[in-house]
């Protein structure tokens, strides 16, 4: 019998399927879309212990947390495809609003407010999915977008940190912290390289 993680990443596999990832590998390579979420939730599967509240649930969501944001799938197709309406409102948690609906700063702004309340579980998917990404082709990345991105997740973790006591997640928080601190690092650097 298939597990909730299972059936979450065989829905992620084939919303995906035929996505790469924006920057390609060390050989210009396109990379999968797909090695993206598998990342995030094997990441979140480390931090997030056995038995806490909403962790099969968080961890599904991790495999699916782009899947309504870059495939036009609804809850409603996660929630058939994994029989869990927990994990489909985890997504929509971690989703930002659609591009062209509003100014990019105010997308991400409505994140930060999200992640303040959202369960722990959900902040430690969506830190998962930060680290990850802050992990991955930052240096190819236009200077320009780069200052923007890494400011919007400073500013993230302020609403992902907001209320947490757990200390799973704060240590998770910790690591994020570092991660944020070595992509402003990276963005100090280019700038100077490029002034």
């Amino acid at each position: 019998m298939k597990t909730l993680a299972d059936k979450a990443l065989s829905f992620a596999r084939d919303a995906h399927a035929g996505q790469v990832r924006k920057f390609p590998d060390a050989a210009g390579k396109d990379v999968p879309y797909i090695t993206h979420p598998i990342r995030v939730a094997t990441l979140l599967s480390k931090y997030i212990p056995e038995g806490m509240a909403d962790r099969e649930e968080a961890v599904a969501a991790a495999y699916m947390h782009d899947t309504i944001e870059d495939c036009q799938k609804t809850e409603q197709d996660i929630v058939a495809a994994t029989g869990s309406p927990k994990a489909a409102a985890f997504v929509r948690l971690l989703t930002d609003r659609p591009k062209g609906s509003a100014k990019r700063s105010v997308r991400k702004g409505e994140t930060v407010e999200r992640m303040k309340t959202a369960p722990v579980a959900v902040k430690m998917a969506k830190a998962a999915d930060v680290m990850d990404n802050l992990s991955d082709g930052l240096d190819k990345a236009p200077i320009k977008f780069l200052k923007v991105y890494v400011g919007e997740k400073r500013a993230l973790l302020t609403g992902i940190k907001a209320g947490v006591t757990d200390a799973a997640a704060l240590a998770m928080f910790k690591d994020l912290e570092a991660a944020v601190e070595s992509a402003e690092a990276l963005v100090a650097s280019l700038t100077k390289v490029t002034a």
